[in-house]
């Protein structure tokens, strides 16, 4: 059963508290500890062969769009960073791409799942919807660091009618460590509007708010929350975007959840949460808890919303 979500729409009222945490030179804080140096990149024993002939590997690459995921991006030409970070790459006369997409999964006991979303040949070769990609590996990091990858799959492309492409088989084995190159350009337009005030955990771990909009105010008045900047018109690219429907039906509220850290987008109800709309509050007070599937989620605090 789900737990009473309460959302009021009040004047903001800022509270803050600081407070030290005690540290001791018998327990040193991780900041005193020396960093491991980062891994070297190297293409090392990566074998990638399409339909049994091998595919040169020349470059490996790691990028990020502003969120937990991660590109894994292979070229068999030389690619610099500067290059695999535009917008929108074109793609050399010769060149062949295949590009990862790795997203961590929270679980029900706050760890997360590293897994593999979308691969793609030449930015129209996809696998079956539901294909095991299990053994294609890449290892959280930061996404401007060296980043090990590590392959042991067979990979069926289906055949593609509309572009003309039979069926072939990609074949990935051994592994190497791809050079990080940061955030692609043109990720985000607005800036980003930390709420500081609110409280979001999700199976247990913390999600920064950095956006929150009221949309559908003449038609289905709804509040966005979201870890990544948000316009009036809402946004797709985040960690973590939950839609919480001002209007409940039947005295149940809608409650949509999408993001790189859910296996799968989630839409539920939850029963209905004492509310008042005025145009004149500047602040959305929160406090409640429901579930996403297998996932506990609380909100906690204020924000201000677009």
């Amino acid at each position: 059963m789900h737990r009473l979500l309460t959302l009021t729409l009040l004047p903001l009222t800022l509270l803050a508290a600081c407070q030290s945490a005690p540290t001791t030179r018998d327990n040193p804080t991780p900041a005193d500890a020396t960093p491991p140096p980062p891994p070297t990149p190297t293409l090392g024993d990566l074998r990638v062969t399409l339909d049994g002939a091998p595919l040169p590997v020349q470059s490996a690459l790691v990028t990020h769009s502003g969120t937990s995921a991660r590109t894994l991006l292979l070229s068999t030409r030389d690619i610099p960073c500067e290059e695999a970070r535009e917008s929108s790459r074109a793609v050399h006369e010769g060149e062949r791409v295949l590009e990862l997409r790795f997203t961590p999964h929270l679980q029900p006991d706050g760890s997360s799942r590293w897994t593999l979303v979308d691969l793609n040949l030449d930015g129209t070769r996809t696998p079956e919807r539901g294909a095991d990609l299990a053994r294609l590996t890449l290892q959280q990091l930061p996404a401007d660091a060296p980043t090990p990858f590590a392959f042991d799959q067979e990979v069926v492309l289906p055949a593609n009618d509309f572009f003309g492409h039979p069926e072939v088989r990609l074949d990935l084995r051994g592994g190497g460590v791809a050079r990080g190159c940061g955030q692609r350009a043109g990720t985000f337009d607005a800036p980003p509007t930390s709420q500081e005030q609110v409280t979001l955990t999700v199976a247990g771990q913390r999600i920064p708010i950095q956006g929150a909009a009221l949309i559908g105010l003449d038609t289905t008045p709804r509040l966005l929350l979201s870890t990544t900047p948000l316009t009036c018109d809402g946004g797709d690219n985040a960690d973590l975007t939950l839609e919480l429907h001002l209007q409940p039906e039947e005295g149940q509220r809608a409650v949509r959840a999408r993001g790189d850290l859910l296996a799968s987008q989630h839409s539920t109800a939850i029963p209905e949460a004492s509310l008042r709309l005025n145009d004149t509050s500047t602040a959305v007070t929160l406090q409640g808890a429901f579930t996403l599937g297998d996932l506990p989620v609380q909100l906690q605090g204020a924000i201000t919303p677009l």
